[in-house]
């Protein structure tokens, strides 16, 4: 697997709330921490050729990918 841990709901990593959808932006979670970066890169390919909106945010020893929340089934089924 090209990473650590693929998040679910309840997951100790935070859902990036501080967004406003007042101004079009929108709320991401976080979907998995990441571990081998070279199939990282193609899952990352994948992301944006489905046109998933995604960010790397290092988090301590943590390095998390987040996805939009409103596409995340669709990010987690191309990530098993």
């Amino acid at each position: 697997m090209f990473y650590d841990a693929l998040l679910e709901e309840g997951s100790d990593v935070a859902v990036d709330e501080d967004l406003d959808s007042e101004t079009g932006a929108m709320d991401f979670a976080p979907l998995l921490e990441i571990g081998d970066a070279d199939k990282f890169a193609d899952f990352v390919a994948r992301l944006e050729n489905a046109g998933i909106p995604w960010f790397v945010e290092n988090a301590g020893a943590k390095t998390v990918l987040y996805v939009t929340l409103p596409r995340i089934e669709e990010a987690r089924r191309l990530a098993r």
